[in-house]
């Protein structure tokens, strides 16, 4: 069995794997990129909203995977077209997983923009009308839903009983921060199951409550659509302080990926390093540093910002800048032949927009001035700096001649 497991990891390297990354998308999505970097798959490309749009862009993909953030931000920003480009995608034999605000979008709906999409019919146990009393986290507790409310009766550990026979562990523990409690439906096949809590779990109501909402309710479902396979998962299996819950992750998209022909990326003829100037990188580096630092300080402040639906706290914006700065030394040493200098002084101009708004969010913080919309600029351009230095990173990492226009970094 063991082996077999070692296969499954194993054949997700030779997959195209697409990490949405736009509208809506929270830091989350980069759990995904640091699991999957780690077990080897480099085959990564990162999309927003327009991308998804882009005729042909998914075609290319074996897997799209969507994690947490304000899943109607989200349903907003890809419309009617993204959503229909996302099901003729699963249709034709692709894989999505979906984690938290992931999971809900596919969900049948009659709430716009949570409409658009109506690809799972399946009901969620924390959803109610009669919103029950916060214990704590009162800003995180609950999401208007027209007349109901989506309500999060816990949040951190949960543990997680599995329903796959290639598993080795049949009960395991994941975070869960704010994803859906699902019934059973004959439109879904349970994965996975809500097993109980543990001494990690924060409880926001009543634990009667929270066991009657949370417990036995399902945690990871799948429904196959024409040759290809949705996953919705409200827990984040892919949260990278859960290696468990992040090899069940992997034997679920292996599983998927069965039945699809492997895409296999091939190098250009020519691998030779290509010198970057070296003050092209130390531009970057430095411009990252500077971020980091005002970024850390803000993590003194304890004040949350409203973004759309989402609530973002000051140590959100260091989640962004740290994975690349965790990244920058060894994309240096691995400069193939046709990453420019003009990429890279891209990626250092937009760095710098960060560290700047970064800056003047400090200042306008001491001031006590209404901060919420320099904030939602911050986020959306950590958004699009972490999306085109990734493109990069693992372009370079693959040997792929990575284009200016590719980085979608605008020069400033």
């Amino acid at each position: 069995m063991k082996e077999e497991r070692v296969n499954h990891q194993n054949q997700l390297r030779g997959r195209r794997m697409g990490i949405y990354t736009g509208s809506g998308a929270s830091h989350s999505w980069i759990w995904f990129v640091d699991i999957l970097e780690k077990a080897g798959v480099d085959n990564l490309t990162f999309l927003g909203e327009d991308d998804i749009k882009k005729d042909g862009n998914l075609q290319t993909l074996d897997v799209l995977l969507l994690s947490g953030g304000d899943t109607f931000s989200i349903a907003e920003g890809l419309g009617v077209e993204g959503s229909e480009k996302i099901e003729r995608f699963v249709a034709e034999g692709g894989i999505y997983f979906g984690s938290c605000a992931g999971a809900y979008l596919p969900m049948r709906s009659s709430k716009y923009p949570l409409n658009l999409m109506n690809l799972v019919g399946v009901k969620i146990s924390n959803l109610s009308r009669s919103l029950p009393r916060p214990l704590i986290q009162s800003e995180k507790f609950c999401t208007p839903y027209g007349c109901d409310y989506v309500f999060h009766p816990v949040r951190d550990e949960v543990k997680i009983r599995c329903t796959n026979v290639y598993f080795p562990e049949e009960q395991f523990v994941a975070p869960l921060y704010g994803g859906p409690c699902m019934e059973p439906s004959e439109d879904a096949t349970p994965v996975a199951y809500y097993s109980g809590f543990t001494d990690k779990t924060l409880f926001l109501v009543d634990e009667d409550l929270a066991r009657e909402t949370v417990q036995g309710r399902i945690a990871v479902c799948s429904k196959t659509i024409g040759r290809g396979k949705l996953y919705l998962s409200g827990p984040h299996l892919e949260h990278p302080h859960y290696p468990t819950a992040n090899r069940f992750l992997m034997e679920i998209l292996s599983d998927g990926l069965r039945e699809r022909k492997a895409f296999f990326h091939k190098r250009g003829e020519s691998e030779e390093r290509s010198e970057i100037p070296r003050d092209s990188f130390r531009k970057l580096k430095g411009e990252l540093s500077g971020a980091r630092i005002i970024a850390l300080a803000l993590e003194r402040e304890t004040m949350t910002w409203l973004i759309g639906k989402k609530v973002y706290e000051p140590e959100k914006f260091r989640v962004f800048i740290d994975a690349l700065w965790s990244r920058i030394n060894n994309l240096e040493k691995i400069s193939w032949n046709g990453l420019s200098s003009e990429t890279v002084h891209g990626l250092a101009a937009s760095a710098r927009e960060v560290r700047e708004k970064l800056k003047e969010l400090k200042s306008e913080m001491q001031a006590s001035t209404d901060t919420t919309g320099l904030v939602e600029a911050i986020i959306r351009e950590l958004r699009t700096l972490a999306s085109a230095f990734m493109n990069v990173y693992f372009g370079v990492k693959r040997g792929e001649n990575v284009q200016e226009e590719k980085s979608n970094v605008h020069v400033l």
